[in-house]
């Protein structure tokens, strides 16, 4: 075996082990729940991405877990939009509530107000009645 052939077969090697990194890594991030695409992969792996490009196992994962994480986004978005919408329907809701509740409460105090002015007014006629009825007694002794 010549020192060419000797070579070739070492960066072999070395490039295989890398691919298994990069797999290791890829597994990793998808566990994490990381965003997964050539960039993010090349930057934790420290390769670059022409090396992920050229080997179509890494390419085809990469890929596949990219559109996966990108599905997980779009998931995650909808399910907050309509928590959103859950949330200000609630929120009207309860606004609704509390301002029919708060109209309940302002009836019952006026229907009391009316009621104590309608008191007030019968006392102030007994009173007037009793003021004269002193006078009439005093005008009498």
């Amino acid at each position: 075996m010549t020192n060419y052939q000797k070579m070739v077969e070492g960066k072999k090697e070395k490039s295989l082990q890398k691919v298994d990194m990069v797999k290791n890594i890829i597994s990793l991030m998808k566990n994490n729940n990381e965003c997964i695409n050539f960039y993010t992969v090349s930057k934790k792996a420290n390769c670059s991405r022409s090396f992920l490009y050229n080997h179509p196992e890494l390419r085809d994962m990469v890929s596949i877990n990219s559109q996966e994480s990108k599905a997980k986004d779009i998931k995650t978005d909808n399910q907050l939009k309509l928590r959103i919408r859950f949330l200000e329907k609630q929120i009207e809701e309860l606004t609704k509530d509390g301002k029919e509740d708060l109209r309940k409460t302002i009836e019952r105090q006026r229907v009391q107000i009316e009621k104590f002015k309608e008191q007030q007014r019968k006392d102030k006629e007994i009173i007037d009645k009793l003021t004269l009825r002193l006078f009439e007694c005093q005008k009498y002794e």
